[in-house]
């Protein structure tokens, strides 16, 4: 029987059972003898009462506690959104800048040192609370990760370093492992886009 029934089903019981009790015997009636029983009773709905008030605390603490969670994970992926699409524009933006000169007039030199992605917080808090992401988005996170370190490793291993690019010449080969690192970059950020819109209009949608 639910709690909320429990306290008026006793009382009523109670109520019961005296009426049945003075119909039989009017005259001979007293409430003495059924003192302890009352008073049983009222210490029953006592009990019932405050085990329901303890219950609806637990009930709106464990609610509260999972609106924060949701709060906390919804502002998480709002800020990686933010910076995931930083790093893709960077990404996309250098690999135009490395492509292949479209007519002699484009011939350009690529610096390794001019080419840089930018050093987003947003990607720490994410990686540091990495267990609030689903299945599908941490795996797009660790790849993006993956080519963020590869990126750094380029330009640490070939800082200084320069590359001609000229009109109707192949890419230099170092210079290609670069747009690699970057065309995957691209790709990955994008995944990752996807999956932290997709996990942000659900937690938007979730019930508070």
């Amino acid at each position: 029987m639910p709690q909320h029934v429990l306290l008026p089903a006793s009382f009523l019981i109670l109520a019961a059972v005296i009426v049945v009790a003075i119909a039989r015997d009017p005259a001979g009636f007293s409430l003495q003898p059924w003192q302890t029983i009352a008073a049983s009773f009222v210490a029953l709905g006592a009990a019932t009462l405050a085990y329901s008030a303890a219950m609806a605390k637990v009930r709106l603490d464990e609610a509260s506690a999972k609106e924060q969670d949701r709060r906390k994970a919804l502002g998480l992926f709002l800020r990686f959104d933010f910076a995931v699409d930083v790093l893709r524009y960077e990404a996309v933006e250098h690999l135009k800048a490395t492509a292949p000169p479209a007519n002699p007039g484009d011939n350009t030199t690529v610096d390794v040192d001019d080419i840089s992605l930018s050093e987003l917080p947003e990607i720490a808090q994410a990686w540091d609370n990495l267990d609030l992401f689903p299945v599908a988005l941490s795996q797009a996170f660790y790849d993006l990760q993956n080519d963020l370190y590869n990126f750094a490793q380029f330009r640490k291993d070939y800082a200084g370093e320069s590359y001609p690019l000229d009109y109707g010449m192949a890419t230099p080969d170092d210079l290609a492992a670069l747009r690699a690192i970057l065309t995957d970059l691209s790709a990955h950020a994008r995944t990752a886009l996807d999956g932290v819109r997709e996990e942000t209009r659900r937690l938007r949608d979730k019930p508070a």
